[in-house]
């Protein structure tokens, strides 16, 4: 778990680099959208043992601020 958290903040700094980018200058971040936001939906989202995880909170406040940053 340790290390989607990691990845996860890793991802927030990215679009956070975006964020206020305009048209043709956030190209970059929709590409990152387009990949990455299946790959969290199903490795995250979807994964049971994430439900159990004292580090359930934490991680839905950060996938919930990479998608407040993307759109």
């Amino acid at each position: 778990m340790r290390y989607k958290v990691s990845g996860l903040r890793a991802l927030k700094s990215i679009l956070q680099a975006f964020e206020f980018e305009i048209n043709a200058d956030r190209k970059p971040m929709n590409q990152i959208v387009e990949v990455f936001f299946p790959v969290i939906e199903l490795s995250l989202l979807a994964a049971p043992d994430l439900a159990q995880s004292e580090n359930y909170i934490p991680v839905m406040v950060l996938i919930s601020k990479i998608f407040y940053i993307a759109n």
